[in-house]
């Protein structure tokens, strides 16, 4: 089971993700919008100059496409100087955000992964030393279910 913490972590990192990707869809359908020739922007190429009649959701849906696939794949549609800064301006902003995900990511699992360490070094620990003192198999099993009860409790009770 994920601790709370990590959950939280994990939907708050695709939260700020979804929201980067919305603000840059949102931006570039304004860069086409306000644009002077609609047929030289990302969304106008292609003969679609009346774009702006499509339903909002159809707009919505074709900036979103734009902002991830730029997003995840770096490669651009810009057909004018202003798309061009933006483009530069936003892939910058995805290299810095893509190194702040991968470095939270990485902390959640060795965070994770530290508890099970301690939690079996603490369980060698004390097979080794108990194992000196008596040989019963009763007696180890209740050490297990023991030390088990204390790892899991350790982890429900984490500071929030």
């Amino acid at each position: 089971m994920i601790g709370n913490q990590a959950l939280r972590s994990m939907v708050y990192l695709r939260c700020v993700t979804l929201f980067a990707v919305h603000c840059a869809g949102c931006f570039y359908y304004y860069l086409a919008a306000t644009y002077p020739y609609p047929g030289n922007t990302w969304i106008g190429n292609g003969g679609n100059d009346n774009f702006k009649n499509e339903p909002l959701g159809v707009r919505y849906v074709t900036s979103m496409y734009l902002s991830i696939t730029i997003f995840t794949n770096g490669d651009p549609h810009a057909q004018n100087r202003r798309e061009m800064i933006f483009v530069i301006c936003y892939m910058l902003f995805n290299l810095g955000l893509t190194c702040y995900l991968i470095g939270n990511m990485t902390n959640l699992v060795v965070h994770g992964t530290s508890k099970t360490r301690q939690f079996v070094s603490t369980l060698a620990v004390t097979f080794k030393s108990r194992s000196n003192r008596a040989k019963s198999v009763g007696f180890a099993r209740s050490g297990v279910k023991r030390f088990g009860l204390r790892f899991r409790t350790a982890k429900s009770t984490e500071p929030a």
